[in-house]
């Protein structure tokens, strides 16, 4: 690690995981406060869904252009300037005065939140190359805590109208970037030189973007993103409506069953390093896609309200670290174009967040809900089996 990182590091991923906190926070709420804004722009039920279109719009158009050029920018300062459009884009909601505008606004925020994910996971893959798979679950654990509390931040600001809680959110992440730009931007600049050096002869290595994917290890991690993202998305979006139609519990019950599930992934992954101690990576991929599969199954075919709470924090706490898990492999594997492999990667999480979801829903109309919702489960046992088969194409020791 060159002298400038051994300064800076703990300093600079202290503040990334409080940036990644704040940011989950704010991320997080526009589904509490969804009622609120159909009233405020007299909207239906379908077209408050067009905000998750355009938001996954823009965060895959982020993608598609950062994986182009990530590794020539300076992703602390990507990082801050993202920030700190963030919050101007949350201030902007008071002043929309109509719901085009909000769509804009909010695709807009689809592009910040991928800039920042990428940004983040890049720097802490380059910054800890010998631990990428454990501090990455810490982030992401981070960022499922940010998004447990969240959704209490209106009542917490004393029951405030929407916009007036982005706006309170907005002002807490300007003087968050303000303090980032103080401690970490001098510090890479004092690093800038021999960045451009390494970044020239990276550039010199480095294959196109998307020719990464002709590695089969690299595209077998891009399915298994798709699918773990997917299913994640997927529990989050239809479990709810499944709890209501199969065993006629109120929203508050059903809301209760995904807050718990949340938790349960945060869990997962802030305990990683524990379970790394003893298991490595194959063996905590199969037992917690396997055992989360087998729980859901259990919990959605005969378990009441209170058995679904039960399998809720289960699964969480089984698969929750899986997806961090896989973006570091990918990392691992293009240690020379760690801001090239995260970007697919998180390409790979948006567009299964579209497609399991769409097919999940599809079958539950078609099929009822019991059947339908067995989609979820199914993608966690593909997880389990193709894993082993990345793992061992992969030719690693057991020990590794």
């Amino acid at each position: 690690m060159r002298s400038y990182e051994q300064k800076g590091a703990i300093k600079q991923m202290a503040l990334v995981y409080v940036a990644v906190f704040f940011f989950s926070a704010a991320y997080s709420i526009y589904g509490l406060i969804m009622p609120q804004m159909k009233e405020a722009f007299g909207i239906t039920v379908s077209q408050s869904g067009w905000i998750g279109q355009f938001q996954y719009i823009g965060e895959l158009t982020a993608l598609l252009v950062a994986g182009l050029c990530i590794s020539r920018i300076n992703r602390g300062a990507l990082l801050n300037v993202c920030l700190v459009v963030f919050s101007f884009l949350l201030l902007g909601f008071g002043a929309a005065g109509h719901f085009a505008t909000v769509l804009v606004l909010f695709a807009l925020m689809g592009v910040c939140s991928s800039l920042i994910n990428l940004s983040a996971s890049s720097m802490i893959a380059d910054n800890y190359p010998e631990g990428r798979g454990k501090y990455l679950n810490l982030m992401h654990g981070i960022f499922g805590a940010g998004s447990v509390i969240g959704p209490f931040l209106p009542s917490l600001f004393g029951g405030l109208e929407w916009y007036a809680t982005y706006r309170m959110l907005a002002l807490l992440l300007l003087l968050f970037a303000v303090v980032y730009a103080l401690v970490i931007l001098p510090v890479y600049n004092r690093g800038k030189d021999g960045q451009d050096r390494e970044r020239g002869k990276k550039r010199e290595k480095k294959a196109a973007y998307f020719m990464l994917l002709r590695d089969r290890r690299i595209l077998l991690l891009f399915f298994l993103l798709v699918l773990c993202n997917g299913q994640q998305c997927g529990y989050t979006m239809w479990i709810p409506t499944f709890m209501q139609e199969s065993t006629e519990s109120a929203s508050l019950a059903a809301g209760s069953v995904i807050a718990v599930y949340n938790v349960g992934n945060a869990a997962s992954r802030l305990c990683y390093p524990l379970a790394r101690r003893r298991w490595n990576e194959r063996r905590l991929l199969f037992v917690g896609a396997a055992a989360g599969a087998a729980l859901f199954v259990m919990g959605t075919m005969g378990a009441g309200r209170n058995g679904l709470l039960i399998t809720g924090i289960g699964c969480g706490l089984l698969t929750g670290m899986i997806m961090p898990t896989l973006l570091g492999r990918a990392c691992d594997l293009c240690p020379e174009q760690s801001g090239e492999a995260t970007a697919l990667m998180c390409m790979a999480c948006s567009l299964g967040a579209v497609v399991i979801p769409w097919i999940c829903g599809r079958l539950m109309e078609t099929a009822g809900g019991k059947i339908g919702i067995q989609t979820l489960p199914v993608c966690l046992l593909l997880i389990a089996a193709l894993s082993q088969r990345h793992w061992m194409s992969g030719k690693e020791e057991e020990g590794s």
